[in-house]
């Protein structure tokens, strides 16, 4: 693939640099607001990256010109990350939600090949 395509699987798949975490442990409570399980949910065993690949492969390796994509890089974006507070925990959220969505919008967007 030349270098001004990229796909899906590329730009989801890129490494992250590690995240040092300074935080302690804290007690883990439960929110009165979070629902009760009825012992009802069980694994699902079907949801597995050969399943993943063989129902969405051909989505997930469709070449998108590159600038289509414009995404942030995880070399970039996160380098030097640390999370000191249960607020740092936003950065990695917000990351990954400025590379979803380009992804989620061009993949919604085109007809892809079946």
């Amino acid at each position: 693939m030349s270098d001004d395509r990229i796909t899906l699987r590329q730009m989801l798949s890129q490494q992250k640099p590690a995240v040092v975490c300074n935080m302690t442990s804290k007690r883990n409570t439960i929110g009165a607001s979070w629902p009760k399980l009825d012992g009802s949910v069980t694994i699902w065993e079907d949801f597995n990256l050969n399943n993943l690949n063989e129902s969405y492969g051909h989505v997930l390796d469709f070449p998108f010109q590159r600038e289509l994509l414009v995404h942030p890089q995880a070399s970039e974006s996160l380098t030097n990350v640390a999370i000191e507070n249960d607020d740092d925990i936003n950065h990695l959220i917000s990351w990954n939600d400025r590379v979803m969505q380009p992804a989620q919008d061009q993949s919604m967007g085109y007809h892809l090949p079946q």
